[in-house]
């Protein structure tokens, strides 16, 4: 499971239904800068920026730019703060963030014999 901004971002549009392209135009933005964003391979997006995709993506605006900003702190900083969001909103990360893929069980089940 990953709490990143991108991981958050992606999994709440997902849940919602958006593709990444509506999300970018709703923000006002570019569909590559907000595919980046999901990817990590950007730095999180300015302030209104990230009050846009909150208020699109139904989250918490300051929650999300704090999470965004401590990816590029020290690994205790960035810990306590998916510590705090954890705590004080255990559904924020839990219930939007989507597990890793699990691959499926290729066994088949055993044959039941009529006898």
């Amino acid at each position: 499971m990953s709490n990143t901004f991108g991981a958050v971002i992606r999994a709440r549009r997902k849940q919602l239904g958006f593709t990444l392209e509506q999300v970018a135009k709703k923000a006002g933005t570019h569909k590559g800068y907000a595919s980046g964003m999901e990817n990590g391979k950007v730095n999180p997006p300015a302030w209104k920026l990230v009050q846009k995709l909150a208020r699109i993506l139904n989250l918490d605006a300051l929650d999300l730019i704090e999470l965004g900003w401590s990816e590029k702190a020290p690994s205790p900083i960035r810990d306590r703060v998916r510590e705090r969001l954890q705590r004080d909103n255990p559904l924020y990360l839990a219930t939007i963030v989507v597990p890793e893929p699990v691959k499926p069980d290729m066994t088949l089940p055993a044959r039941k014999v009529m006898g």
